[in-house]
């Protein structure tokens, strides 16, 4: 392919200090690099081909020093020069002049971004943060604020005024009265309701920003950011905080405060002068862009530096900015390998994250609530010939299941995938010859006699990972089974895990959960409800000594369990000491203690919602709209359903009109229990509650202060089951209903 020469003059505007190092690159015009080439003694030559120029576009940069690929997005950080040249080949040279504020803008400086990765733990009843090792930290730089301003609609430009201006002009409503509580409290379930609730609210707005209502120098009252949305973007905001990682606690402290001058342009029709506006107080709107989440997709930024989380949480980076411009935004997420996987586990908006004019070497931490992935403390181990059974997933102390019921803690069961954690004392091997160990179960009656055989928990692998640096210098994550090891023919029997890896060190927080579990009772899945048949079972853990072809099961093996008065997950350090397995958890033979027992009640049922038509005595209805004669005595009976075969199961019924909570329309509590909330139960297992139309229709405060003559009602169901796998609670087992009816006086 033939090419031809393409020569540049390049001088900068001015006189630098010092000679400018830069560099030119050629793009096409779909940002594809064609080439690069230094600038030497001002000249910038390349050979291209020509057919390749059409809409290509030339860059010139200073050397970056970070060494990046050349692309157009790190060119726009560089603050690269693109002159409005032709780029027509020839011999003769193209004069490109550097202009002088852009050059200076070239002089870098070097900002020290720190911070640690930590896991917030409950340990004793406060929140530890414990470190997170081997963790990948993305830094990444947030677009210049005009920026965002910029790319940001006429429409939505216009919405944010309309909102700042009710800001201005709102006035500061009661507190909504506390309702009490929902659900017993020995049921630690969350209840979130698809409509805005008292209890939902005050939790919300305890977390967001005060909004100054006025101007900066006016004496005014400051209201909560959270009293001013709709009820999806409460909710938006809800999740968020739960899923995204966006500690909105952190954001309390914010105030945001109106200055006249903005108040004043924002009553302009015009989006381009709002815009201004807005991009002339970004230090005042900036730290407030989290409470927007329909602003969040303008939030734009670019990744500088990937760096990893040293034994101790910590990381660090330096990157550039220029001397003469603003101090970078710096906005960071967390990977963490999960399964062989890099996965992100605390990415939230940038909106919410990014640290505005961040001031180098101030330390950034960054809060992982991710389950899966665990701190770099070391576990502790267990002297001698001890075993101890710990949990049941990561947060069911297996001391503190009923033993009778076999319900854990909360009166909730257990279900999906149940994996308990099991600690092998050092000297099981060499004490009393133990090599393997094996977990069955049994169901059985509700007094303990066997409806059926023992059966191995043999369905799944159990491994380990340990990490290992390879000829190539980089870390590779194996496996190491554990069983069932097919070397022992005859039985499903699992190895207990060396001190030592085959080779390097054990890499639990490759991933948490498969790291810990000794087995598992695979009792349901979120495609396969109940795999096994609800009811009460008896676990059993027993060791075996594997020599030659021969099996024999070890008798007299010190089990110990935590203490009944801590609750998991458990503390790393000596604090935690075990006790001696009480008898109901041991089976003997002969006076010998030959296994480690447990009683678990498992229930893998979904739950049930039906909302059922409203009715009026005398009523006439049409599409969900009912005619009612307004007399003082008229009333209407709502009803529904919230059902679980064995009622292990909570629910939340809430009624809105229009955009309006009718709280006293409200109930929430466990299912079966009778009555909650005036709703009481009919003999059809169907709650139902007669309320005055006139009560219905009354006026709400402070949303809602004027009565309704007709109105539209939406009806929400949750049912939340209660049952959990020691992770988390089996949401996918719960029932959801909404319905929707209208009345009209007639």
């Amino acid at each position: 392919m033939p090419t031809s020469p393409l020569v540049f003059n390049v001088a900068a505007a001015g006189q630098p200090e010092r000679p400018l190092e830069m560099v030119g690159h050629l793009f096409d015009a779909r940002g594809r690099l064609i080439a690069s080439a230094p600038v030497t003694n001002g000249r910038l030559a390349f050979d291209v081909d020509p057919a390749r120029l059409s809409r290509a576009s030339l860059y010139v940069a200073p050397v970056d020093p970070e060494g990046a690929a050349p692309t157009v997005a790190v060119m726009k950080r560089l603050a690269a020069y693109q002159p409005t040249v032709a780029l027509r080949p020839g011999p003769a040279a193209i004069a490109v002049k550097i202009p002088e504020d852009l050059w200076k803008r070239w002089l870098f400086c070097v900002t020290r971004v720190v911070g640690r990765v930590v896991r917030p733990v409950e340990i004793g009843g406060e929140i530890h943060e414990l470190p997170v090792c081997h963790a990948r930290v993305h830094i990444c730089e947030v677009d210049p604020w005009p920026d965002i301003f910029t790319r940001i609609p006429d429409p939505k430009i216009l919405r944010l005024r309309d909102e700042l201006l009710h800001l201005v002009e709102r006035v500061p409503r009661p507190p909504i009265p506390d309702p009490g509580p929902l659900i017993r409290p020995r049921v630690p379930v969350r209840v979130v309701r698809p409509a805005i609730d008292a209890r939902l609210l005050r939790e919300i707005e305890a977390e967001t920003p005060m909004i100054r209502v006025g101007a900066v120098s006016e004496a005014s009252e400051a209201v909560p950011f959270a009293s001013l949305m709709s009820a999806a973007e409460l909710h938006t905001l809800a999740a968020t905080r739960e899923a995204a990682g966006v500690d909105l606690a952190a954001m309390s402290a914010i105030r945001l405060e109106v200055p006249a001058a903005l108040r004043n342009a924002l009553s302009s029709p015009s989006a381009s002068v709002i815009r201004n506006a807005l991009a002339a107080n970004t230090e005042v709107l900036m730290p407030a862009l989290c409470w927007w989440p329909w602003v969040w997709p303008f939030v734009r930024y670019d990744e500088v530096k990937v760096v990893e989380t040293d034994e101790h949480g910590r990381f660090e980076a330096n990157i550039l900015y220029p001397c003469n411009g603003d101090k970078p935004d710096v906005y960071a997420w967390v990977e963490y390998c999960i399964g062989g996987t890099w996965t992100a586990v605390l990415k939230p908006p940038a909106a919410c994250a990014t640290h505005w004019n961040y001031a180098s070497g101030s330390e950034l931490v960054l809060r992982v609530r991710d389950p899966r992935v665990p701190w770099c403390e070391e576990p502790p181990t267990l002297p001698g010939k001890k075993v101890g059974v710990l949990t049941l997933g990561n947060a069911i102390n297996v001391h503190q299941v009923d033993q009778g019921s076999g319900l854990v803690p909360g009166g909730r069961p257990m279900g999906g995938s149940i994996e308990p954690t099991v600690w092998f004392g050092q000297q099981l091997q060499a004490g009393i010859g133990a090599s393997h160990y094996k977990w069955s179960y049994r169901r059985v009656n509700p007094d303990k006699s066997p409806v059926e055989d023992w059966i191995a928990c043999d369905e799944r692998e159990v491994g380990r990972h340990y990490g290992v640096i390879g000829a190539d210098s980089k870390i590779h994550f194996k496996s190491y089974k554990l069983g069932p090891d097919e070397a022992v023919s005859g039985d499903s029997l699992f190895k207990i895990p060396p001190k030592d890896p085959p080779a390097g060190s054990w890499a639990p927080q490759l991933n948490a959960r498969a790291n810990t579990a000794s087995a598992y009772l695979w009792s349901g899945s979120r495609t396969e409800y109940a795999r096994i048949p609800d009811g009460l079972y008896e676990l059993k853990l027993e060791l075996f000594q594997v020599s030659g072809g021969t099996i024999t099961r070890v008798k007299d093996v010190d089990f110990e369990i935590p203490p009944s008065n801590v609750a998991a997950p458990f503390p790393t350090d000596t604090d935690l000491t075990l006790v001696n397995a009480p008898e109901a958890y041991l089976i003997r033979e002969s006076g010998h203690v030959v296994a480690f027992r447990m009683f678990l009640r498992i229930d893998n049922n979904k739950c049930g919602a039906s909302i059922y038509p409203t009715t009026v005595p005398g009523s006439t209805e049409e599409c969900g709209f009912i005619t009612f004669h307004p007399t003082p005595t008229a009333s209407a009976t709502l009803g529904f359903a919230a059902t679980h075969d064995n009622d292990f199961a909570t629910f939340a019924f809430s009624v809105v009109r229009g955009r309006c909570t009718v709280g006293f329309a409200a109930a929430a509590g466990i299912v079966g229990a009778s009555p909650v909330g005036g709703y009481a139960l009919d003999a059809a297992g169907v709650y139902r509650r007669t309320i005055q139309i006139s009560q219905l229709l009354a006026p709400i405060p402070p949303a809602c202060p004027d009565g309704c003559r007709n109105g539209a009602f939406a009806e929400h169901l949750h049912v939340y089951a209660m049952a959990t796998d020691g992770w988390g609670r089996l949401d996918y087992l719960d029932a959801h209903a909404v319905a929707a009816f209208a009345l009209a006086a007639g």
